[in-house]
């Protein structure tokens, strides 16, 4: 399991844990009548909601990202988890002050945690941004590294042109552990143009299988737009 599945499923969690902390304390269902209940349950619902919505704003934060998705869904999740704690003040009007500041407590860490972790997974993503351009166009233009039949298909003289393409964006690519990444893309192209030049389909075929699977990596990383 990568870091980016662990935080999209361990940080929503660690929030609904925190804010259920924080507007579950002192609940009881016991002696309730069904209004009491009603209220109760939308604070579980309120909690779950919290969860799913972190999630879908880290997920929308992860590799190329989707900034004004990320942002709106950070701010639904801020204010369902707040929700839930002037909810609570209603459902237990005489807690004990100490429940109502570790009822605050909780909220604002949960809050602070939302923040930090889609600000976190955003700018982790940098390195994938970057690489967007490089993606598109070795995805779009993947026919030059596939063999072609003798006589058809790109010469050497275009292969040699995508391989240069791929190269300056490669070299675009500079943040975390995608760039060393890139350059290896860029260094297949650079192999399969030798390869095609040689008119060696037998090694540009064993080459360009390598190829898309550093492609498909950087795909799986990043889901470029």
């Amino acid at each position: 399991m990568d870091s980016d599945t662990l935080t999209t499923y361990l940080v929503p969690a660690l929030v609904a844990l925190l804010t259920a902390a924080g507007g579950l304390i002192g609940v009881s269902v016991r002696d309730a009548d069904a209004y009491e209940r009603r209220r109760v349950l939308w604070l579980g619902l309120l909690v779950i909601a919290t969860a799913i919505v972190t999630m879908s704003a880290v997920s929308s934060a992860t590799g190329v990202g989707r900034p004004i998705a990320a942002v709106g869904l950070t701010v639904s999740a801020c204010a369902a988890a707040i929700g839930t704690h002037f909810l609570w003040r209603r459902v237990v009007p005489e807690a004990e002050p100490r429940s109502v500041l570790l009822s605050r407590v909780s909220i604002g860490i949960a809050v602070a945690v939302i923040i930090a972790s889609v600000s976190m997974t955003y700018v982790a993503g940098t390195g994938c941004r970057q690489a967007e351009p490089l993606i598109r166009t070795a995805w779009v233009e993947s026919g030059y590294a596939q063999p072609g039949i003798p006589g058809q298909g790109p010469t050497s003289g275009e292969v040699a042109d995508w391989a240069k393409r791929l190269r300056e964006q490669a070299d675009q690519v500079t943040a975390g552990s995608i760039a060393p990444r890139a350059q290896r893309l860029a260094g297949l192209a650079d192999e399969i143009t030798a390869a095609a030049s040689d008119r060696d389909f037998a090694r540009q075929a064993v080459i360009s299988a390598e190829y898309f699977d550093v492609l498909g990596a950087l795909i799986k990383e990043c889901h470029p737009q």
